[in-house]
């Protein structure tokens, strides 16, 4: 048994260790939530026919880039930071952090409601914009009498991002307090769901499952601020019950306030590779049944990527705390490359595991049922997109170093420049007749290369320059010295 010893210390030596411990949990409880999802994808895939699948994550569309465009990261990298110095501080005032992220909460809430009643009253002129859905996916829905169910599960699925909004300024309070299992398990809530969405009704039940995923979203929402009070998070009340004014706590964190919206309005054009490739679908789809592939094919080679997000989740507030100073030392610029080094080593574990597990995966969809029998199709799809796995890894990691020294700009440009890339490689490939689905797996993986190409050579630049600046200071220091 000797042989298993050594494993056994390595496992021990990881759980001692409490951000290891902290990315061990998250990993198990995502790993968790993606097996839900999954699952819920075989659900969709087994009692949905191609049509009804592709209009349930179609009329998800414009929810979700809402959501992925406002909030998912965007709200978490912009606060996270500010939150953080106000945290250190207020030296454990829950006080203070709480009345600076209620304010961030309502005025974040104003702004997605705006923009959700415009898009709840324009549903129909918004969905039947070339750009939006193909003329394909329209005729099909038309035909078959569900353009009608198209725009009422998208209105449906609208109040995501208002419950999303809500999770992800928790998100940031429990983070200061170290406390991730509630961001673990939202997506296994949600997930939950929609699961039950799907079940309680009869086949190509796409309404009910809309409805299904929003009551997951509502649960998930109110187990955060359960959670986030536990551990003195104070509610909106602090703002319109206390002895200060709302326009007293404005003036207090003025400064902030105006830093953060600085800030988020930039990332509002940082958009994840793989959530542009999904959104790029549904406009270019050729046949009906290629948006429900590639959202298969997509969550495939997402389902192994949760270790890499769960270490740099759990790394993100101890990057703000070490990052955000005025001068960077040398541990600093270690620290990113020990990070580095390390999802580099698990980008390209995740790329061999997600190469072999998507067959096994679909595999399971086709004994569970006959499906939509395109199994191969989905493989390929997932193996393609696979290939950029160790670049989204380093992404991961190299853009938390431009988030927590507050740089609004160079985020930004990398996100547009890749983005225009990527939608220009589709467009590119789409000329030339290559199929929708392999072609966004191919242009994820190109823009990908390129965003990782100008971070780097930047990230390479400030390090040069603080080179100079701390050789040029020993250098004083020793002339001085000789003096």
């Amino acid at each position: 048994m000797s042989f298993l010893q050594k494993p056994k210390d390595l496992a021990l030596k990881l759980w001692s260790r409490p951000n290891a411990r902290a990315a061990i949990i998250i990993t198990l409880l995502t790993f968790l939530s993606r097996g839900l999802g999954l699952v819920r994808q075989v659900f969709i895939y087994q009692r949905m026919d191609k049509e009804a699948s592709d209009l349930l994550l179609a009329a998800n569309k414009i929810p979700e880039n809402i959501a992925q465009l406002l909030i998912m990261g965007t709200i978490i990298t912009s606060v996270l930071p500010i939150a953080t110095r106000i945290d250190t501080k207020a030296e454990g005032d829950e006080t203070q952090v709480s009345k600076y992220l209620n304010l961030m909460l309502l005025s974040f809430l104003i702004l997605i409601f705006s923009l959700n009643l415009v898009v709840l009253i324009f549903t129909p002129e918004i969905l039947q914009l070339p750009f939006v859905t193909s003329s394909n996916l329209l005729d099909s829905f038309r035909d078959s009498g569900r353009l009608d169910d198209y725009f009422l599960t998208t209105r449906i699925l609208l109040l995501a991002p208002l419950l999303f909004c809500a999770q992800a300024i928790l998100s940031v309070f429990l983070f200061l307090k170290k406390r991730f299992t509630t961001y673990a398990l939202a997506g296994t809530i949600y997930n939950t769901g929609a699961i039950i969405g799907i079940l309680i009704t009869a086949k190509n039940g796409y309404i009910t499952t809309a409805w299904g995923m929003m009551v997951g979203a509502l649960v998930t929402t109110l187990v955060y601020v359960w959670e986030a009070k536990k551990f003195g998070f104070r509610g909106l009340g602090i703002i319109f019950n206390t002895a200060e004014s709302f326009a007293s706590i404005y003036r207090k964190f003025k400064a902030d306030f105006i830093r953060t919206w600085q800030l988020f309005l930039p990332r509002i054009f940082i958009l994840d590779s793989v959530v542009t490739a999904n959104l790029l679908i549904t406009p270019i789809a050729q046949n009906i049944g290629q948006v429900t592939a590639v959202d298969i094919a997509l969550s495939i080679q997402g389902a192994f990527f949760v270790i890499v997000t769960s270490l740099s989740t759990v790394l993100f507030p101890d990057m703000a705390k070490l990052f955000n100073k005025d001068n960077m030392d040398k541990t600093a610029w270690k620290s990113i490359w020990y990070y580095s080094k390390n999802v580099i080593y698990l980008g390209i574990g995740v790329t061999v595991v997600t190469w072999f597990g998507a067959s096994l995966i679909m595999n399971i969809f086709e004994i569970l049922g006959k499906g939509q029998n395109n199994a191969p199709y989905i493989v390929a799809i997932s193996q393609i997109a696979a290939l950029s796995l160790v670049m989204r890894a380093l992404r991961e990691i190299l853009s938390k170093y431009f988030f927590v020294r507050e740089r609004q700009w160079e985020p930004t440009i990398l996100s547009v420049l890749a983005i225009f890339s990527q939608i220009l490689l589709t467009l590119g490939l789409r000329s030339f007749g290559v199929d929708s689905g392999y072609n966004v797996a191919i242009s994820l993986v190109l823009s990908n290369f390129v965003w990782l190409l100008v971070a780097v050579s930047l990230i390479y630049r400030d390090w040069l320059k603080q080179y100079d600046e701390i050789y040029t200071s020993v250098k004083i220091s020793k002339n001085v010295s000789k003096v």
